[in-house]
């Protein structure tokens, strides 16, 4: 635009000039003719400007990270008749998980005919892709003005990028695969059944009589109380926090759809919790059968990455007693660490997308610590038994 008004501009000075130089019935016709074209020019285009119409239409709504994926522009005009001047928008590409944004810079003329653009795009990260114009805005015939479209002309649309498992060897604790739920108890924490004994420890106030052993208090000199037995489900329970850098968060879910679809081949089922929002409680998913991975794997992505830590999992938010809690996050936080093994499971495996920094906090022990780093999957997680 600012090159067609350069032009203009010369053309009008010219007409300006001739019309000093030569003092004629004609140089006052050019010079008039030139002072008007503008206003000609935008009295013409207008109908053409206002009824511009685009649609954007994505091929496919779910794809593997790295597909190549076409998208359909289309550029119409409300009424058949007439054409527009030319156009100009930009698309814009925004990955709610990594943060990446592209944008392509795009021409166009509304005409009778509508007029159909394929535009292929790819995602390298796993997330959910934005699709929409930033701007678009419709010049007149000889490009001197331009009048933006509103925003609710201006169609969006997404699509979902799934995470791509990677192909490292797995192993599956066979002690896990009992004949039914809660055959097991944790040896960590006790519990409400009486079919097995975890521990003696001394009498607290509101503790019941029936619960004490008289013939250890008589020895030890002092009540002693049984604690009970937690069963222990054969379940593998994944806690996400998506919360680093974009390619932190893709090498995070990438590991997650990696021991997921380990297990549905396996038949074992397992659940995975995550906080949709800022101040949202954990959202608990379980996945029963291998159809189960494509809709949690959605969800994750909706759900998106996080700006500050999921809220330290309470008793009551977790599922009572799983087998093996797996934190699965860029950078473990301590507070969600000690929670996740105080819950009551066997096994707590913390998995982290982030090398390991000297002046970190130390786990607690019987804490397993793995790192997975981005681009070097296969080779971290190889041989991690579940």
């Amino acid at each position: 635009m600012a090159r067609n008004r350069i032009v203009y501009g010369l053309v009008l000075l010219s007409a300006g000039v001739f019309f000093v130089c030569f003092n004629g019935y004609l140089s006052l016709y050019v010079l008039r003719v030139a002072a008007a074209l503008p206003f000609l020019s935008l009295l013409l285009s207008l109908p053409g400007m206002l009824g511009v119409r685009l649609e954007l239409k994505p091929l496919a709504t779910r794809a593997r990270k790295g597909d190549d994926l076409p998208l359909q522009l289309r550029f119409s005009h409300r009424v058949p008749w007439l054409v527009s001047p030319r156009g100009r928008a930009t698309l814009t590409l925004s990955n709610t998980l990594t943060g990446q944004v592209q944008q392509e810079r795009l021409e166009f003329t509304a005409a009778r005919d509508p007029a159909v653009l394929t535009y292929r795009f790819t995602s390298p990260a796993c997330g959910k892709v934005e699709l929409g114009f930033l701007k678009a805005r419709v010049t007149d015939y000889l490009g001197l003005f331009a009048f933006p479209l509103r925003a609710a002309e201006l169609p969006e649309a997404s699509v979902l990028f799934l995470p791509a498992p990677a192909t490292a060897p797995l192993l599956l604790d066979t002690a896990a695969q009992t004949a039914g739920e809660g055959e097991r108890y944790s040896q960590f924490r006790p519990g409400d059944d009486p079919a097995e004994l975890f521990d003696f420890r001394e009498y607290r106030e509101g503790d019941r009589l029936s619960r004490v052993h008289w013939k250890l208090s008589q020895r030890m000199d002092e009540l002693q109380v049984r604690e009970l037995g937690l069963p222990v489900s054969d379940r593998v329970f994944f806690l996400l926090e998506p919360l680093g850098t974009g390619e932190q968060c893709d090498a995070l879910l990438d590991v997650f759809a990696t021991l997921s679809a380990f297990l549905g081949e396996q038949e074992m089922p397992h659940r995975v919790a995550f906080a949709p929002g800022k101040d949202q409680a954990l959202t608990l998913l379980a996945l029963e059968a291998p159809e189960d991975a494509r809709p949690a794997l959605e969800a994750l992505l909706l759900a998106g990455r996080r700006t500050s830590p999921v809220p330290i999992p309470l008793e009551r938010e977790l599922p009572p007693g799983s087998a093996h809690l797996m934190y699965l996050c860029c950078t473990p936080f301590p507070a969600t660490v000690r929670a996740l093994a105080q819950a009551g499971g066997e096994r707590v495996t913390v998995i982290r997308t982030t090398p390991r920094q000297n002046t970190e906090e130390a786990l607690p022990p019987l804490v397993e610590e793995i790192t997975a780093l981005p681009g070097q999957l296969d080779q971290d997680l190889a041989g991690l038994t579940l």
